[in-house]
């Protein structure tokens, strides 16, 4: 079992409504964690960017650190996280009573998106 690292990554909106609670919430079960921070995010295009950015930056945390669990800022986390990593190289976290899809309203857009997997939690070895 291991004790994966802990991030996530978000505008300077997110950063501070959520971001300290993030890194206390982590830090205080243990693990090692950190809070991207991104330009604030005004414009479609910049909030798609921020939210698949944590994303474009798993391969360099798995490269430097091994097992890395990448979460929404907004989330805490209530328990130490230990995860057998001879057991499980990867792991997204499927909600199997969720619809098939919602949407989601950013600015005046609105995108169906898949509500079986939370993007929210997804863990590398």
């Amino acid at each position: 079992m291991v004790k994966p690292f802990i991030y996530a990554a978000a505008d300077e909106r997110y950063w501070h409504i959520y971001g300290k609670a993030f890194l206390n919430s982590a830090r205080s079960h243990g693990h090692e964690a950190e809070v991207v921070r991104l330009e604030m995010a005004d414009t479609l295009e910049q909030k798609i960017r921020c939210a698949t950015e944590r994303f474009r930056l798993l391969p360099n945390y798995i490269r430097n650190r091994g097992d890395v669990l990448c979460l929404d800022v907004d989330a805490i986390i209530q328990a130490p996280i230990e995860i057998d990593s001879a057991r499980y190289d990867v792991g997204v976290f499927i909600r199997p009573d969720a619809p098939d899809f919602h949407k989601v309203k950013i600015g005046d857009v609105e995108v169906n998106v898949c509500a079986k997997a939370l993007a929210g939690i997804f863990y590398c070895n």
